[in-house]
């Protein structure tokens, strides 16, 4: 199709190029933001709930999801974190292994 539109478009400009890999891998590298911002707020409030300061978890909201999560304690929070930030990097070095050239018709 593509070769087809290009054959009969002598008026585009044709081009292809390898997209970087940041525009590649958008989605991971915010899942990798997400998921450390989630990380540090749920050991703030974990370090605050071992110091002996209580929180009652009530409601709907990233809040009550970061209070419940500080609840299961540092060690906890930080492998599960580990295990987090391990499998994001897998998924963005897959990512990058099959990035592809795109191919660009312009006017």
């Amino acid at each position: 199709m593509f070769d087809f539109l290009k054959s009969e478009s002598p008026k585009f400009k044709y081009s292809s190029e390898l997209p970087s890999s940041f525009k590649y891998a958008k989605p991971q590298f915010f899942a990798l933001l997400f998921t450390t911002l989630l990380c540090i707020a749920s050991l703030y409030f974990a370090m605050k709930i071992e110091n002996g300061v209580k929180y009652e978890i009530g409601g709907r909201g990233i809040l009550t999801l970061i209070i419940a999560i500080a609840n299961f304690g540092i060690v906890k929070i930080i492998t599960g974190h580990i295990m987090l930030i391990g499998i994001i990097c897998l998924a963005i070095v897959n990512r990058l292994k099959s990035r592809s050239e795109t191919e660009y018709l312009k006017r």
